[in-house]
Order: structure tokens, then sequence, then C-alpha cells
């Protein structure tokens, strides 16, 4: 029963990583398209998504294991942005291509921010698009890379938890059934058993062991 509970707490933990790095892959999108780019296209989501549930599984557990401090966890999630932006960046739009090749690649990323309302409001006040726009596709990734924190160094435990309850609580459903049963084997009680006594000793008498004629011993 305790390897059956490590290994549904190892199980837990794996799954509770590929949710989050769903989660996160989705608000990263989010905040990419929010700060001007373009929507990734599914090839890049699904990258993405790769990513981060690789980085995500190592994170835990390095976390449960207590070799990952809050800062070195602050820089996994920051270097998980950093590959999310690099992946919607350069797989091309949602719209478009599953990739974006040469001039078509740069001018998509020099245009984050052109066609967003902040980063022309920003413009309007004299500040160069050119410094806006990277800014601002910064800010979004930070607050997206935050949102990645919180759920890797919180959300994450709890859900590993509940579903390792939930494997649990079906494994002890489903094991009559998975468990083949056994035929039962009814003794009687020694006393209503028969004693069966082989006819040799019938014949020959006593317990089988016959001995020298009579007639012998008397010569």
């Amino acid at each position: 029963m305790r390897m059956h509970a490590d290994l549904a707490a190892r199980r837990s933990r794996v799954a509770a990583a590929w949710l989050v790095a769903v989660v996160v892959t989705l608000i990263a999108g989010t905040a990419h398209t929010a700060a001007g780019g373009a929507a990734p296209h599914v090839t890049a989501l699904v990258a993405g998504a790769l990513v981060s549930g690789f980085l995500g599984m190592a994170a835990l557990s390095a976390l449960r294991t207590g070799r990952l401090s809050r800062l070195g966890l602050a820089g996994v999630v920051a270097l998980d942005q950093a590959v999310q932006h690099v992946a919607f960046s350069l797989l091309g739009p949602a719209t478009g291509s599953a990739v974006a090749t040469g001039a078509d690649a740069a001018a998509g990323h020099a245009a984050h921010g052109a066609l967003d309302a902040t980063t022309a409001a920003i413009a309007a006040a004299g500040i160069p698009s050119a410094t806006a726009a990277p800014a601002l596709m910064t800010a979004h990734h930070a607050l997206a890379a935050l949102a990645s924190y919180l759920l890797l160094r919180h959300a994450a435990a709890a859900i590993a938890r509940a579903l390792q309850s939930l494997a649990l609580a079906v494994a002890r459903v489903l094991e009559p059934l998975a468990s083949p049963a056994l035929p039962v084997v009814v003794r009687a009680p020694l006393e209503s058993a028969a004693l069966v006594i082989p006819s040799a000793v019938v014949v020959l008498g006593g317990a089988g062991r016959r001995g020298p004629p009579a007639v012998a011993l008397a010569r």
C-alpha cells in the first residue's frame, strides 16, 4: 500500500506540473498578444507548453527536496517566459504559417505593440515606439512570470495533493474488481471425517504388519 501511495504521489506531481504548464502557456500567450504581438500559432503554443512542462517537473521536484530556493524558482520562470517569447515570435502568428522566416520574423518582432492602443498612446506622448514596444512586451511577460511563480510555488502542490487523493480513492473503488477472487476451501471437521480402512488391513488383521504364522511359533 505504501508503494502504491508513493507511485500515486509521483504521478500526481507530474500531472500537476503539466496542468500548470498549460495554464502558464495560455497566460504567456495572452500577455504576448496583449503587448502587441501576434496571437501565437498552435505550434508555438505546443512548443511553449512542452518547455513549461519539463521545467515545471524539474522545479517541483527540486522544491520538494529543498534544492531550489525562491530565487532559483524565479530564475526558472524567467527562463520559461524568455523561451515562450522566442517561440511565439519565431513560430509565426495564428493566422499565418507555422514558421516565420527571414524578414517576416524580423518584421513581426519589430511590429510588437504597433497595433496596441497602449503603445500608440506611449508613442503619442513622445516616447519612441522602438523603445516602448520592447518595454511593454517585457512588462507583460513579467506579469506572466509572476503568475507562473505563484502557480508553481503554491497551486501546484495543492493540485498534486488533490490528484493524489482522487487517485487513491479510485484505486480503492477498483481494487475489488482488479484482484481475482480466490477459491474458498471448506474443510470438514475432524469429527465428521470418515475413517477409511484399507481392505488389506481387514483381511490380515492388525495394522497391516503380519508376523510369523502361529504354527511356526508352536514348533
